[in-house]
């Protein structure tokens, strides 16, 4: 059904390796902040461990070292949480690693501070210090992968499928897991034209995938809709609902309606926050329009891992704009 209602490209090489893949991203998994919660983690970062701050920034100004700090923490802020066509923050941050080892398929034990300092932290160096010793502030260390603390390549990407959510990508659905191993050159998006009662697609190259760093627990939410289909997916994973909208995981809840990949209204039956333990993934087409990331998974509607990242303002938006049919409108 959805081959015939997709006009794409076929591709005879979709499960074959591709050497030119796109490249991949990783994504934190000892906690997913909110845009504020993520300003809070940076900010710490940036007084307790200022040295990240200095190498990042200097990375981003071509490997010219910044003046002053606060200077390179203009550049830094700019590159976590202020990318998009309006300057809105979102939820990009650093995250806690094992810095022997970084990607070691160990759980991080220990959550960072998702509070930075208040002003009276930052009187003077013996301040800082001080909110910095607190016991809560203070990466522990692991007696057999070592210190834990933070590297400026390892920083949040947000939202992700479980391993077994199918996305149609070139001309097939795959199960992310097993496209993650074969990346596939190509995914279906829609069409900047589409409507939900005109609803087109076309094919687009991969820029970026996504995963975890190492297995680690995680809550999904398992939402299944009135006629039996489901699909799990991180709390901050976008889907588009009914409305027109593109709305986080965790604000939509029984009774809303996902959409069809041919445009009609996929009532919510049920949703479910499930632990599990593993990895998850996610994928993102080259634009930046919001349509251009608006990809089929389980057969829905669903953002790509650039809608809760760099494309965050999308979130909250009326997607499907003034074409919206009435009868579809929640």
């Amino acid at each position: 059904m959805l081959k015939k209602m997709i006009s794409v490209t076929l591709i005879s090489s979709s499960f074959a390796p591709n050497i030119f893949a796109a490249a991949t991203a990783l994504r934190c998994q000892v906690d997913s902040l909110d845009a504020a919660q993520a300003h809070e983690r940076n900010r710490y970062v940036k007084t307790c461990f200022p040295d990240v701050i200095w190498k990042h920034a200097t990375l981003l100004n071509g490997s010219r070292k910044p003046t002053h700090f606060d200077e390179a923490w203009k550049l830094v802020h700019k590159s976590l949480e202020m990318n998009g066509t309006r300057p809105l923050e979102r939820p990009s941050h650093y995250t806690p690693v094992f810095l022997a080892s970084p990607s070691a398929d160990h759980p991080i034990p220990w959550t960072a501070p998702k509070v930075g300092p208040v002003d009276a932290d930052l009187v003077d160096e013996n301040t800082k210090q001080a909110f910095c010793n607190r016991p809560e502030n203070v990466p522990p260390v692991d007696p057999v992968l070592g210190a834990i603390g933070f590297q400026l390549n390892y920083r949040c990407i947000s939202s992700c499928f479980a391993p077994e959510v199918r996305v149609f990508f070139a001309d097939s659905y795959i199960p992310m897991e097993k496209a993650f191993e074969v990346k596939p050159e190509k995914i279906t998006v829609l069409s900047e034209k589409a409507t939900f009662d005109n609803m087109s697609y076309r094919t687009e190259d991969i820029d970026l995938w996504t995963t975890s760093i190492r297995s680690e627990p995680h809550t999904l939410r398992n939402i299944t809709t009135g006629n039996g289909h489901s699909l799990r997916v991180t709390p901050n994973h976008p889907l588009v609902t009914a409305d027109g909208y593109m709305r986080l995981a965790q604000d939509i809840k029984p009774g809303d309606s996902l959409v069809h990949a041919d445009g009609t209204p996929a009532p919510i039956s049920s949703i479910k926050d499930e632990d599990y333990f593993g990895k998850v993934y996610n994928v993102q087409p080259k634009g930046k329009s919001a349509k251009g990331n608006i990809i089929i998974a389980e057969g829905f509607l669903s953002g790509s891992n650039f809608i809760q990242n760099e494309g965050y303002e999308f979130v909250n938006e009326r997607i499907f704009r003034s074409e919206l049919p009435l009868e579809l409108v929640r």
